[in-house]
Formats: structure tokens, C-alpha cells, sequence
């Protein structure tokens, strides 16, 4: 880092000293003039923030828990966003092999075997749309007994 001094007709750069390790340690520093700080799950989720750095040497990145690598080995997403229908990573590997996913602590599987929504949504009554939870095929309201809770 530094700046340009004019000295008569010329430009002469001067050398000022870094002020590294501006962040926090809960956050990423990027590369470059700017030296801003990031939250560490904005590094290596695919969109660059930084001008250079965040989604560099992401092969060697381990995620944050309750992430998980696309198959790329490039990105890291939410473990809740494998197989919920939206292609997160590239080539869709997130959409793959979905009979056989495994729902997280605290989550149950919808009846398309695709996503996992949160106890909380299930038997709460209300029909998924733009502005609620729910599973798409609308199985969370579906083998619900009297007082609207799950029977699974």
C-alpha cells in the first residue's frame, strides 16, 4: 500500500506501512486496496464479494458447520439445501441421489422426498406460498391428528 507523490514533473511512489488483520477474527479480509471485511459464510459461496480472494483456493477451504461442499469442490452451501429442489451447486450435484437424503437434526422429510422443512412447519396449518413455509406437494399438513401434531 502507499501513494504517489508529485516531486516537480515527476511521480514518485511512496511506501506506507500495512495495516493488516483489520477484521475481526470471525471475518474474512479481502485482498486489495479496499482491505474490507466479510462474514466467513460469504467466503467460497460462489459470489464473489471481494474484488479477489473469497472464492480463491476454495479447494482447500473447509466450510463452516452446517455447510457442506458441492462435489465441485469449489462452493459451500447450507446442508439444508441439499435436495430441496434448487439447483445450488454446479451441474445440480445438490439435486442428486435425493431418495436417499438424510434430513438434519430438527428437520423431517416432505413426501417428495426432495425436501426437509423444519418440525416447527409441520401440522402448523397453514398451506405453503410465496410468503410461508411449507413443502411443496403440501405433505406437512398431510397425516396430522387432532391437536396438529406430526404423526410420523
Amino acid at each position: 500500500m502507499g501513494i504517489f507523490l508529485k516531486f516537480g514533473l515527476s511521480f514518485q511512489f511512496l511506501a506506507l506501512p500495512c495495516v493488516c488483520d483489520l477484521c475481526p477474527a470471525d471475518e474474512f479480509q479481502c485482498s486489495g486496496v479496499t482491505n474490507e471485511c466479510l462474514p466467513m459464510v460469504e467466503v467460497c459461496d460462489g459470489w464473489p464479494e471481494c474484488f479477489y480472494g473469497d472464492e480463491s483456493n476454495c479447494q482447500d477451504y473447509t466450510c463452516l458447520p452446517g455447510f457442506i461442499k458441492c462435489d465441485d469442490n469449489m462452493v459451500c452451501i447450507k446442508e439444508t439445501a441439499i435436495c430441496d429442489g434448487n439447483t445450488d451447486c454446479l451441474y445440480g450435484s445438490d439435486e442428486l441421489l435425493c431418495d436417499e437424503r438424510i434430513c438434519p437434526d430438527g428437520f423431517l422429510k416432505c413426501d417428495d422426498n426432495i425436501e426437509c422443512l423444519e418440525t416447527q412447519y409441520f401440522c402448523d396449518g397453514v398451506i405453503r406460498n410465496d410468503f410461508t413455509f411449507g413443502c411443496q406437494d403440501g405433505s406437512d399438513e398431510g397425516n396430522c391428528s387432532f391437536g396438529m401434531t406430526p404423526t410420523f
